[in-house]
């Protein structure tokens, strides 16, 4: 298996890979303990300041403590002072005195203090047990109590309108509410931590950019979004965070817990991604890449922690057999066989002859759409959309009066047309818009749906944007019209598909699959437009791993609600959604097409929501298929792992601090809009509960052979 995080045995489970490698000892922590209450109470023995308390942070303080890079924040209130204005004039006479005091306090207790170091909020310090030895980083906070316990928002509304009023005095307050920084994080449970744990642990090793408060937050915003579960599996989780990371530069993410969030994200100094403190809404826990917001660095380390975690995954759709493919199963049960194709295709040809020669109208020529068109169907679900471009009319108008003519007269025409060809016809009926029949081959019992649409060429193939751009103007201004031109313009609709490489093709295919097997409630064109968003997303590539790809349209349908899609291929979408409210997914030839199924659902997407949520389930790692499917195997030795290996021999054991409690940067000019959080969705986690499965196996027949 892949090394997924540096260090990771093959074979090991994540539990014992944070025993061993990221969660610190219980010796050291208690340890540390005492060495800080040994702190605290030295501090509130200071001749000079009344202390009324001194809150710990800092990862120590926080309970997210990783082996070798720890530290605690020590926020101590003090009672002297009244005004924020008050503490700011002292904070440097304030920070000397403690500085001399603990220096010479300490020399009378089992513990030692060194590299004091003075900044303009905080006294540094490194402090050890002299027993074990063990150094860890201390900052040293003096504070005010600006918060009354009775009313908390209300205190806390005051202390923001107070720090956008006095900018001199922002980053004094900010210290001033860390206690509720650090009580956001606290009370997350130690599953969550673990997860911060192990995210800051790969931090570290890879050397990124992020601080701990940002992972912090980053994996808090998943585990909320998940329903801020007590227990829960880490693997699925440790996939959505790093996702999360992989598209960093869109994120945006803000919590409602002490202040409505909506009022800041306004006056934010920059744009996305933003990580916004849940308790000081004017710190963007995000890092500031320069200029150019470059952070392709921390972008690419996510994508190659998720190429990792993404090679083994439970494949189950309905009708999957224990341990097959995701291949062999489109193969034996989703992609039409290319017999029935090739019937297909000779059929329509035949029928797209005879379109041709209907005797009263002139026929520039006959687009082929639907799922056989674009060529997505599925099998036992095929159709095709004939668009049927007629040159007797000139506008829409002449179009429209004559439109149940023109459906009444190809109904009669093909009726007696097919007497003469290998083909069967039924006719299904007549729409406003289209005539409604299934065809098959006389040779075989093989029929499918068939659309049959007049339209007029609409588009000027010499300026197609700007033809499509008046057509537009023309659907908003003609309502009677709208839903004509809507069927001119589908030959756009069907190219915009039709060119997608053969692998998002099946993609589209396998979850049209599971909506029908499952009657989730999406129509096809909905799932197509999903499916491409999320490939476009990734850059569209023509080659992939079909299952991160499908993890990730599924993540998004568990969140449908949420989920706002559009494409800039054939118009500018800003124009156009405005007043429209999520879920959205337009049209990429139809800004006035929104393919979610509002109607057919009568705006309750719980039950969309509730089978994207289930298939996830099914295709996160660590079910009872895939431990039945794993086979045991040698571990092989690739570039990267050898490189991960290399890495980890070397890697230094230096402190990092926790920097939670930051000082705001200087204010830069320009505002940002309110931009839209990236519906994220993830992918899968397979390989580190595929090393669990295998370890289990393993130890099972090491069992048996005993016996």
């Amino acid at each position: 298996m892949a090394e997924y995080f540096p260090g990771l045995r093959f074979g090991e489970t994540l539990e014992k890979f944070l025993d061993r490698k990221v969660r610190p000892d219980t010796m050291f922590l208690n340890s540390c303990g005492e060495v800080i209450n040994t702190v605290v109470r030295l501090i509130h023995q200071h001749p000079i300041y009344s202390i009324k308390e001194v809150i710990k942070g800092g990862s120590l303080g926080k309970g997210t403590a990783v082996k070798d890079h720890s530290d605690v924040d020590l926020l101590v209130v003090i009672n002297n002072f009244r005004k924020i204005d008050d503490l700011r004039e002292q904070l440097p006479n304030i920070i000397s005195s403690f500085a001399e005091y603990l220096l010479a306090a300490v020399r009378g207790e089992t513990i030692r203090i060194k590299n004091t170091k003075q900044a303009l909020h905080t006294l540094q310090f490194k402090v050890c047990c002299v027993e074990d030895g063990d150094w860890f980083d201390v900052d040293f906070l003096p504070i005010i109590d600006v918060i009354n316990p009775l009313n908390v928002r209300g205190s806390l509304e005051i202390v923001y309108k107070k720090m956008e009023e006095e900018y001199h005095n922002r980053n004094y307050y900010a210290k001033c509410v860390a206690r509720q920084q650090v009580s956001f994080v606290k009370r997350v449970p130690s599953r969550a931590k673990d997860l911060i744990r192990l995210f800051k642990y790969w931090n570290y090793t890879e050397d990124n950019d992020l601080s701990s408060f940002c992972i912090e937050l980053l994996v808090i915003h998943i585990w909320q979004k998940k329903g801020s579960p007590n227990n829960f599996e880490k693997a699925p989780m440790i996939y959505d965070v790093a996702y999360q990371i992989s598209f960093f530069k869109e994120i945006t993410i803000a919590f409602d817990d002490f202040y409505s969030s909506v009022n800041f994200i306004t006056k934010l100094e920059r744009s996305p991604p933003y990580v916004l403190d849940p308790a000081n809404p004017f710190y963007n826990a995000g890092p500031e890449m320069g200029v150019n917001g470059d952070y392709s660095q921390v972008q690419e380390r996510g994508r190659m922690l998720l190429d990792n975690l993404g090679h083994a995954m439970a494949e189950h759709f309905p009708g999957m057999h224990i341990g097959e493919t995701l291949e062999k199963f489109l193969d034996r049960k989703v992609r039409p066989d290319t017999s029935f194709l090739n019937s297909c295709r000779e059929v329509i040809n035949t029928v797209v002859h005879l379109i041709h020669h209907h005797p009263d109208f002139s026929i520039k020529e006959v687009i082929k759409g639907g799922s056989l068109g674009k060529g997505t169907a599925v099998r036992g679900h095929s159709d095709v959309d004939l668009l049927v471009v007629v040159n007797n009319y000139r506008n829409v108008n002449d179009l429209r009066e004559n439109m149940k003519g023109i459906i009444s007269s190809f109904n009669r025409y093909l009726l007696a047309a097919v007497k003469n060809e290998s083909i069967e016809i039924a006719i299904i009926g007549q729409t406003p818009f289209t005539l409604r029949f299934e065809l098959c081959c006389a040779h075989r019992d093989c029929w499918f749906d068939v659309d049959l649409l007049p339209v007029i060429n609409v588009i000027d193939p010499s300026n197609v944007c700007r033809s499509l751009q008046m057509v537009y103007d023309r659907m908003d201004k003609e309502n009677c019209n709208k839903d004509y031109y809507s069927k001119c313009l589908a030959k756009h609709q069907v190219d915009f598909l039709k060119r997608v490489p053969s692998r998002v093709k099946d993609v589209i295919r396998l979850l049209k699959y599971w909506n029908y097997n499952e009657d989730v409630g999406l129509s096809s064109f909905c799932i197509e437009l999903m499916v491409i968003h999320i490939w476009q997303k990734k850059d569209s590539p023509d080659n992939f791993d079909l299952q991160p790809m499908i993890y990730d349209v599924v993540y998004l349908i568990s969140f449908f609600k949420e989920t706002t899609i559009t494409f800039n291929d054939y118009y500018k979408p800003d124009h156009f959604t405005t007043k429209l409210t999520p879920p959205y997914i337009l049209d990429p030839a139809n800004p006035f097409n929104d393919a979610a199924p509002h109607k057919r659902v009568k705006g309750d997407y719980s039950r969309i929501q509730k089978r994207g949520k289930k298939l996830l389930d099914n295709l996160r790692p660590g079910s009872k298929e895939l431990v039945q499917a794993v086979t045991i195997r040698e571990p092989t030795t690739t570039r990267l792992n050898s490189k991960l290996h290399d890495r980890d021999k070397i890697c230094s054991s230096r402190h990092r601090k926790d920097d939670s409690i930051s000082i705001i940067p200087e204010a830069t000019s320009g505002r940002s809009g309110l931009w839209t959080a990236l519906g994220v969705g993830a992918a899968i986690t397979g390989g580190l509960l595929a090393a669990f499965a295998i370890h289990k196996i393993t130890t099972k027949e090491d069992e048996s052979d005993s016996d």
